[in-house]
């Protein structure tokens, strides 16, 4: 029996990238026609479909999941969360995920992570939002297939699944009018995660749409930018003269630490402020109460990375892009109605 063919043979000898072959051979765009044409008569020559594997067999890929350190560590289990998921539809499928955490201080230093450099994987899922710089020089170093999770593609890397999080903070805000609410403030450092500025724009666009002035007083961080670390006592601060009656929280831990503050201050939710979150992975953990939220649909979203991954490294083809997958809204406790209710859509 010959040596199997993989894209990588075929890129080594034509001169280009094994995502440029995985394109070719899949029909998908950003190779020209000659440079397509070249790829396809090299792979029949080498004899890759002959090597292709057949119906109803799975083939076994060693997958990396690259996630910046601040949004791994310390409180940020939700990306734990994400990994899980991940790795529980990677090993369904009979491949092995492998996790690489980048500091800071790497990105800083434009490290390209280890899983990039020691080609150990034959595909990689960047999972969160890197500094912009780091992300180009990231997906440069790649000589495999990959995607990003959680947020937009950088530089060439088109292809990406995120939650559709504009229209879920949009909703959930409308949800926090319909129930009587016109005061009503945001938290959540933005620019820290694309996921967090959609968010905000999210709960922009409900102001708008119900005739409210943003007011920047109500707009509050909830964490340091470089580090993600929450700091209550810092970035908590807030004006009982002038207080929103209800805040949108740009994910469940931030509503969490909100609280704990409040509770410092004499205040409970929602007697006094009512809270929705987003997120919703971690159920009754606001004193009793049952947070409202979005509950992002990790299980869609993971098996959704995870087929178009194989794909790509397969060869095979897929459909390229950006994907929204729908959140579902979890109403609980931690929000009061006020005033005269309208409906709610």
């Amino acid at each position: 029996m010959g040596k199997t063919v993989r894209l990588s043979d075929i890129a080594k000898k034509v001169g280009v990238s094994t995502v440029t072959v995985s394109k070719a051979l899949s029909g998908q765009k950003g190779v020209s026609e000659q440079k397509r044409d070249e790829i396809r008569k090299l792979a029949a020559d080498m004899g890759y479909q002959k090597t292709m594997v057949a119906a109803g067999q799975k083939k076994s890929y060693t997958i990396g999941v690259v996630v910046p350190e601040n949004l791994f560590s310390g409180r940020q289990s939700y990306y734990w969360a994400y990994f899980q998921e991940l790795s529980r539809k990677a090993r369904d499928r009979g491949n092995l995920p492998v996790l690489e955490v980048v500091s800071e201080k790497e990105q800083d230093g434009s490290r390209v992570p280890g899983l990039i450099q020691g080609g150990q994987v034959r595909g990689i899922i960047f999972l969160g939002s890197f500094h912009e710089k780091y992300g180009k020089t990231m997906v440069d170093a790649t000589k495999v297939p990959y995607l990003f999770l959680d947020a937009p593609g950088i530089g060439d890397g088109k292809d990406s699944i995120v939650t559709d999080n504009l229209r879920m903070a949009y909703q959930l805000t409308n949800y926090l009018f319909s129930m009587g609410h016109r005061r009503i403030g945001f938290i959540g450092t933005r620019t820290l995660t694309d996921a967090i500025d959609d968010r905000f724009l999210g709960y922009i666009k409900s102001l708008m749409a119900h005739g409210v002035q943003l007011n920047p007083a109500y707009v509050l961080d909830d964490r340091d930018p470089k580090t993600g670390d929450f700091n209550p006592e810092r970035y908590f601060n807030i004006d009982r003269k002038d207080m929103p009656t209800a805040y949108l929280c740009s994910t469940d831990t931030s509503a969490s630490c909100f609280a704990a503050r409040l509770q410092q201050d004499g205040l409970t939710v929602p007697k006094d402020v009512s809270l929705a979150g987003f997120e919703d992975f971690l159920p009754d953990h606001l004193y009793g109460l049952q947070l409202t939220s979005c509950r992002v649909n990790l299980e869609e979203i993971a098996e959704k990375a995870v087929t178009t991954l194989v794909r790509k490294i397969e060869g095979t083809l897929y459909t390229p892009g950006t994907f929204e997958v729908s959140g579902t809204l979890s109403f609980g406790s931690s929000v009061k109605k006020i005033g005269k209710a309208v409906s709610f859509v």
